[in-house]
Parts: C-alpha cells; structure tokens; sequence
C-alpha cells in the first residue's frame, strides 16, 4: 500500500495527508475538490500562494478519503495570516419597520343610513330652491312685459326694452335692474322709469328697489327703501 503525502487545500490553506495515487482529493475542513498535484505543490511552497477561503457547496461526490492500512493522524493549520483573505463582512440591511393601517369597513347600515340623510337633505334643497327659482323666472318675464310698455310710454316709440339686452333684472326679488337708454332727458324722467319698474314688480311686492339708468351721456341710481319711502335719485353715480 501506497503512504501519504502532505498536501494543502487550495481554498482554506489547511495541511491534508492524501495518497498521490489518487486523482483528486477532498477537503474535510471546507469541502473544496481538488487536484492532488495541486495540493503537493501548494504544500511545497506555501508562501507563493493566497488562500481565497470561499465558501464552498457540501461535497456529495464519490468518497475520495485516502486509503492506506495505517492512515496517520491529520493535523490542522490555518492559512498564514499574511496571505489568507479576509472576507468582507456584510453590513446588515435597514429594513424599516411599516406599520399597517388596520382596514376600517363601515358598517353597511351606517352607510346607508348616511346616503339617505344625503339624498334628503338634496331632496329638501331643491324642494325648497326649485319653486322659488321658477316663481322668480315667470315674475322675471311678466316684469319684462309690462315695464316694456311703460319704456315706450315714457320715452317715445324709440325706446324699447329687451330682457337680457338693454334690460337686466337681478335678485331672487326681482328688485334690482339695469336699464340701457337711448336718451335720458332729466332726473324727472328718471323718477318716471324707476316708477315704472316698481309697479312692474307688482303692487304687493315690497322692500327695497334699485334701478340704474345709463344713457350716453347721464347715469342715474334710483332707490327706494319700501313702497312707501321717499325715491333717492343719485346723478352720475357709480355702478357696482
């Protein structure tokens, strides 16, 4: 029987006894493969070599231990420190910590209860708006009517009143207007159209009454706190 020769691992530098008539050699200490002859010549010049120490995959191969009648003890040296590589160590990995949003389900009937209150309070607005816009609208076109009259009346034949045009009515009351004019005499004048507008609006409306009138060359503001109130006339004022 052949005997054993000393040999060193290519990968962790430890010192193996191995039978030059085999092959290959295994490494018990890392599991590395290796040629024999490698692992001879490394052992005969170990300084001229740098020992890796990777991490190597468990050997599952044919058995490659050495086979002589008496084997001598295997010794174990580490690598030489001044030729054996550190490995990096790895920096742990922040992984932050996300807390999760418990997931909130209404319940169905509180969901409902609160869609209906919506649709009722909608419902109860335009019950209330939807009729009070109309009135305002169909007062809105009477008033045109009969103020247009009174224009051609007060002015003359030339004088004409078109709704949206040269006549603008404001207000859910229908108590503000604008009248554009092709001539505008006097301030007296001026008390006969704001009159006009008043009695369009009808003899039971109350409150207060603004008018402007805008001629080329005169603007008046005519305004009146109730029915009953003196007419406040404003020559040339400013509109806002």
């Amino acid at each position: 029987m052949s005997s054993l020769k000393e040999g060193r691992c290519y990968n962790c530098g430890s010192i193996l006894h191995l039978d030059p008539q085999m092959e290959k050699g295994h490494c018990i200490y890392c599991d590395a493969v290796f040629e024999n002859e490698r692992a001879f010549e490394i052992a005969a010049n170990p300084d001229d070599y740098s020992f890796e120490n990777k991490e190597m995959p468990p050997y599952e191969g044919p058995n490659l231990d050495p086979k002589p009648s008496s084997a001598p003890v295997v010794n174990f040296s580490p690598p030489p420190k001044a030729t054996a590589k550190k490995q990096a160590e790895a920096k742990p990995v922040y992984e932050p910590k996300i807390r999760e949003i418990p997931d909130v389900k209404a319940d169905r009937k509180v969901a409902l209860i609160a869609g209906g209150a919506i649709a009722l309070c909608i419902l109860l607005f335009l019950a209330i708006v939807l009729p009070q816009t109309i009135n305002r609208d169909k007062q809105r076109e009477e008033m045109a009517n009969t103020f247009s009259q009174a224009v051609k009346t007060i002015g003359g034949s030339s004088e004409q009143v078109i709704l949206g045009e040269d006549f603008v009515i404001t207000g859910m009351k229908n108590n503000r207007g604008i009248l554009i004019l092709q001539e505008l005499k006097d301030e007296a004048q001026a008390k006969e159209y704001f009159k006009a507008f008043v009695e369009a609006r009808g003899r039971d409306a109350n409150g207060e009454v603004v008018l402007d009138l805008i001629a080329k060359d005169k603007t008046y503001r005519l305004s009146q706190d109730g029915r009953d109130a003196e007419i406040e006339l404003r020559p040339d004022a400013a509109l806002d």
